[in-house]
């Protein structure tokens, strides 16, 4: 809803031709410039996601049958490197942070494609608001993930007042 709510802005703004950026007002060139921000922020979770779920079926316990091994990569984060273009710091962290945003736990040994995912674990309320910034857009990956390997598990049950 975010994404198609900015690129519709963005697309307002911008009219017929990308090229008139130049005629729009300071006002206009700065909405613009916000528009498309949230529209990047949108398409990264995006990929963070879906980056996620290339690395999950491409795991090594699946050898041969993952997808990227079926795609001629080694690994998930090889394949999502060769789509999208991104350097592997960059796909490392929108794999954790799709991983973060959705997490699944598969019982080992059940096929990739047949598998349930059983229920998330019960998450701290901390780390439940800091996904909820991640998924809104307030933080940006990379925001996201300083501040979640910075804090670590926080010892929240001993200081209460950190949460």
């Amino acid at each position: 809803m975010r994404l198609t709510d900015a690129a519709a802005r963005v697309a307002g703004r911008l009219g017929a031709c990308a090229a008139d950026v130049g005629e729009l007002t300071d006002d206009d060139l700065l909405r613009l410039l916000a528009d498309t921000t949230e529209a990047r922020k949108a398409l990264e979770l995006i990929v963070a996601g879906a980056s996620a779920e290339v690395a999950r079926r491409s795991s090594r316990e699946l050898g041969y049958e993952g997808l990227a091994q079926r795609k001629g990569l080694r690994t998930g984060t090889a394949l999502v490197q060769h789509i999208t273009g991104l350097g592997r710091a960059d796909v490392t962290r929108a794999v954790d942070a799709g991983n973060e945003l959705a997490p699944s736990v598969v019982e080992p040994g059940l096929d990739i494609e047949s598998a349930a995912a059983s229920p998330a674990p019960v998450v701290e309320e901390w780390l439940s608001t800091l996904r909820g910034a991640l998924a809104s857009g307030r933080l940006t990956q990379a925001q996201f993930q300083a501040i979640r390997g910075g804090l670590g598990v926080p010892p929240v049950v001993r200081y209460p007042e950190l949460a």
